[in-house]
This record gives C-alpha cells, structure tokens and sequence, in this order.
C-alpha cells in the first residue's frame, strides 16, 4: 500500500520533480561553465546588450567600443586564448575590440528576451550581465523540457513511464543542456521547435480544434523570429494542418495532394535554361558558374562559363597523382582579352601547390594552357582551384590534370595516361536551381549549388567530409564543450556513448517494426522527414567549405528536433529496461516490486550522465 502511495504522489508531482531537477542541473551549467566559453557567446551577448542600453534596434555593422573593451577584459581574466585556442586582444582606443563573430543582424526576438533583465543591471559587472543573460536561456531551457513532457503525455498516457523518460533523458544530454544554458539563439530555436512538434503531435492525434490550431500557429510564428534552424516548421505546417482537418480515410486525399505539390514544387525549383556542370562547385551563387553551348567549343557541344574569383573539383584519386609529374591542361578563352590566375592545387590543411607562377594571358579564341608540375608525396585530401577574371566571363573546356599510370600492365583499350579531373569536357550537367530556391537556400544559411549537393552525395568525393562531421557531430551531440575544446572525460567515452546508442536504435527499430501497424501513420511520417531534412541541412551547412575555410557542423544545428531523436532513444531504453524480470527474493516467498528496480536503474543511468558531464568541464577548467 505504502509503495503504491507513494507512486501515486509520484505520478501527481511528476512534472515538478522533472523540472526542479532540470533546474538543479541548468544552474550548476550555468555557474561551473567560466564566462564567454560558449559557442559564439561574446557575439550573442552582444547583440542583447547593445538592445538593452539602446533607444533602438541595432543594425548590422553596430557596436559599442566601451563595452567590447569589458567583454575582452573579462574574455583575457578568464582565459579565454588559453582555454579555447583563440586568440583575443584589447587593440588601441579607436579599433573596433573583436568579439569573434558578430550576431547583430538575426533574428531579435532572442536577443530582446535576454535584453529584458539587462536593462535593470546596466552598470554592473560585464560578467554578472552574462550570468544573468544565461538564466533567460535556463528559463527557454526548463520550458523545453515541459513541452517534452507534454509531447510524451500527448503520446503515450498520462501514467505511461515514457512521462519520465524522455523528459528525465533530455536534462541527462551533457551538451544539450551546455547550449540551452549559454547566451545563444540556438536556445529560442530549440524550445520554438519543440513547441511545433507538440502542436503538429496534438492536431495529429487528436484532431483539428481552434486552440490547437492557434499554438500550431503561435509555434511557426515563433520559430520564424528566433533563428533560422527552426524554419523547417513553416513548410511543414502545411501537411499537419491538413492531415488533422481530413481524418481517417479521407487522409488518402493528402498524400495525394502532398505528391501533387512536391512534384510541382520540385519542377519549378529548377531552372530549366540552364545546367550547371557536374563535379564543379563555386561558394559564390549559381549563376556565377553555368554550363553553356558555344560553336568555338574544342570537343563536344558545352563549355564552362565562369563569373566571379574561383572554382574547384574535389580530385577523388590523390593517391594516383601523388609524388608524380603531373600535366594541367585546359582550353581558355573570354569575351574580351584579360589575363588570370594559373590554376592551383589545394590541399586540407597543408600549403597549397603553385602550378606556375606566370598568369594565364586570355584571348577571345580557346587557346590551350599547360604546366608540369611535381606533386608532393604522401596521403593528403586535395582540390583544383580555377580563377576568374573580374572584368569579363572566362569560357573554360578539356581541363585535364594527368599522369603517366602505375600499372605496368594495361588491358586493351586503356590509356597510359590518367585524368583524374572529371567531367573534364563539361558534357555533363545538373538542371540548376531556380534564382529563388537559392535564395531560399541562403536565407536558411546553405550556400549550396544543385553540382555542391552531387558532390555531397558523392562519397568518391565527400565521403572524407561525411565522415569527418558525423564523428563531430556525434561528440557534441553527447557532450563537447568550450568551443570544441573540452572532451567529456574518459579513454573510451565516446565508445561507451556509440554502444548505447546502437543499442537504443537497433532496439527501437526492432518494435518499431514489429508494432508497424500500430504506430500512428502521420506521425511516424512527421517525425522521419523532421529529422531527415534537419539532417541534411546540417551535413549541407559545411559542404564545400573545405575550398576556403575548413568547417565542420557540430550538432547545435540538429538541436531543434532533438525530442524526435530522444523520442528514438528513449523507447529504446523504456523497451531495454522492460526486459527486467525479477523473481522471489530468497527466503521470503514475495516478489520484489519491479517498478522501483527499473526506476532505480533509470534513475542511475541519468545522475551518472548529469554528474559526468558536470565533472568533465569541472576538471578541464577548475
């Protein structure tokens, strides 16, 4: 009786003891992480600061000398270059101080937030200003977890265990709960996120009403002012809004209506008058690099056409040319005569290789240029960088980088030379995106050509990318903290976290399937194409970033629907700890409550991982 009692008080105070816990948690994050060791934290407090000691909004390009002077002072007090790696220092009166990257310019809805409290303590401490700038970012932080805990009630009962699951195991993430505790936007994103999925899950589950239609709205509204990371709520409103007006059978009406709009939105988001070519990528917009026909062509029907500074091809066989003689050939040409930079070979994270330091004199007829050049040895990820000119579009064809084969024996028919550049003619092409769907694509922070997300998909090309981020991408998902720069502790901790995680998601999918039939249809649907675009925008965010500054996409940016992937997780573990049995206790003839034994193994699994993440920025910084 006195068990049951106390599960009842339990099942009643249920959401207090969630958020008193997140609570706890949040402020011993918000005090044991030093000042301004967050992701980008001077530039987001910033811009709060810089609203809250105006009489109006900043604009780009704003900043307040005195009060970067405190931000650095306080940035060097604390060791920041020490601890992060970069370098940080007061210059002279009249240079602007820098603060990293600026934020003025994003959305402000966060920044007002945090602006708020600011205004009562302007003359403060500059570092007092950033703690209590972090407890507005604790605040979205214990709200977010509410709403995981509404989303779980929404899905499984009020009394079901997934109430404490999943809620218990998003407070228990090492570095989610380091983001939504720092002065960062990305904490408005995540709750306005979390917020959509709670609304799209009630009006799926339940059915279309006037309230849920207002939070579903309210949700989107959100999501749109606090960072562009949570904009996937906006088209996605659209089919939720749908399937929770049109129930049961009637649904067959909008799939097929959803495959209406999504083939014609496919068709018009490509511009079916030009093609850009396959395997060449350009940071500088698509119509800066298009394949076009011309009659002076040297072989074949098109050409390359380039406007702007530079473009690349990834060389997918480095280790065919390395420590060779190597041939650069290409046929050049223009509108008017000019001149350009010879070609050069990039290199990741190594000194770039100078074909020839004379300039390519461009004429208006195709002309062929060549250089031999030896290649370093070794094993190392490398790229062609073509240049332009400022004053005229350059026409390039045939551009080869060849060397003599290895094989000492060629079958019939194979050449003794290899080209390692491809789509060296430019026959091959990709329908270019439409102007808008670029824009699009950039307003979301992707810069990204139709031949760059190829390429992405290219693993002959990419795979060193796709893997090189999905290792990051898991570690910060877990837990690495200060800039990229502080580990959670331990030999083989991230190992540890792989085989839970593969336990969890072999367990989940292995229900998953076995329960198909049972799972809500439109939700299953919501949350797959929820996490299977976010993922992609982020791997997309660093594509082609190599060519210029290396950049690898850590996991704040998948954050936003991180209660679908803790969802994932977290009925996995429900189904793991639902394998306990116990029996009678020897000697005593009773069965052992196996409720409190499942709890207590749950509850050890989460106070270990809040305890470890905690001691692990402990240890690094104190």
């Amino acid at each position: 009786m006195k068990a049951n009692a106390a599960l009842s008080l339990l099942q009643k105070k249920q959401i207090f003891i969630l958020l008193f816990l997140g609570l706890i948690v949040g402020l011993t994050y918000v005090f044991v992480v030093p000042p301004w060791m967050h992701y980008d934290e001077p530039g987001h407090f910033e811009y709060a600061w810089l609203i809250a000691n105006r009489d109006e909004f900043p604009e780009v390009g704003d900043y307040d000398q005195y009060m970067r002077r405190e931000v650095a002072a306080s940035m060097m007090e604390h060791h920041f270059d020490e601890y992060t790696g970069v370098s940080t220092s007061i210059t002279s009166i009249t240079d602007p101080v820098n603060l990293l990257i600026p934020q003025v310019g994003d959305p402000p809805l966060y920044y007002f937030l945090v602006s708020l409290p600011l205004r009562l303590v302007k003359h403060t401490d500059i570092a007092f200003q950033l703690y209590l700038s972090r407890m507005v970012s604790l605040l979205l932080f214990l709200v977010t977890v509410l709403i995981s805990w509404q989303i779980a009630r929404a899905l499984s009962g009020p009394e079901h265990p997934m109430n404490w699951i999943l809620p218990g195991f998003l407070i228990a993430i090492p570095g989610f709960v380091d983001l939504m505790t720092a002065v960062n936007n990305d904490a408005l994103a995540i709750l306005s996120f979390s917020l959509f999925i709670w609304a799209s899950t009630l009006l799926l589950m339940r059915g279309f009403s006037f309230w849920r239609l207002v939070l579903l709205l309210f949700s989107v509204a959100l999501c749109f002012f606090s960072k562009n990371t949570a904009w996937l709520a906006i088209p996605l409103s659209l089919p939720v809004l749908s399937f929770s007006i049109f129930r049961g059978k009637r649904q067959k009406f909008v799939w097929i209506g959803l495959a209406i709009i999504l083939i014609t939105a496919g068709l018009l988001a490509i511009d079916w008058g030009k093609t850009t070519p396959i395997h060449y990528s350009t940071a500088e917009g698509q119509n800066n690099l298009v394949r076009v026909t011309d009659p002076k062509a040297p072989s074949g029907q098109y050409i390359l056409r380039h406007t702007g500074k530079q473009f690349h091809q990834t060389i997918t066989q480095e280790n065919q040319i390395a420590g060779k003689l190597v041939t650069f050939s290409a046929y050049i040409w223009a509108d008017q005569e000019t001149e350009i930079k010879f070609p050069v070979i990039g290199r990741l994270d190594a000194k770039t290789i100078v074909i020839s330091e004379e300039k390519i004199q461009v004429t208006t007829e195709p002309t062929l240029h060549k250089a031999i050049i030896e290649m370093p040895a070794g094993n190392y990820i490398a790229w062609l960088t073509m240049f332009g000119a400022s004053d005229t579009p350059v026409y390039w064809d045939e551009i080869t980088l060849t060397t003599k084969s290895s094989s000492t024996i060629l079958e019939p028919g194979e050449n003794e030379y290899i080209n390692v550049i491809k789509n060296s003619s430019i026959e091959s092409g990709f329908p270019k995106l439409s102007d808008r769907v670029d824009w699009l694509l950039a307003k979301t922070g992707l810069h990204i050509s139709a031949s760059q997300i190829v390429e992405l998909f290219d693993y002959n090309s990419s795979g060193w990318y796709l893997n090189t981020t999905a290792f990051m991408f898991f570690r910060t998902f877990w837990g690495y903290f200060g800039w990229g720069a502080v580990p959670l502790l331990g030999t083989y901790a991230y190992e540890g976290l792989k085989i839970l995680t593969i336990l969890c998601s072999l367990t989940t999918i292995f229900f998953i399937v076995k329960n198909f039939r049972s799972i809500p249809k439109t939700i299953f649907f919501l949350f797959a194409v929820i996490l299977l675009l976010q993922l992609f925008m982020v791997f997309a965010r660093g594509a082609g970033s190599w060519y210029s500054r290396r950049y690898y996409p850590p996991s704040r940016y998948f954050y936003p629907v991180i209660i679908p992937v803790i969802l994932f997780f977290s009925y996995g573990i429900y189904r793991l700890l639902g394998s306990i049995r116990l029996g009678t206790k020897p000697g005593k003839g009773q069965k052992v409550s196996t409720w409190r034994v499942k709890g207590l193994v749950f509850l050890a699994f989460i106070f270990f991982m809040i305890i470890w993440g905690i001691i692990s920025i402990n240890s690094y910084y104190f």
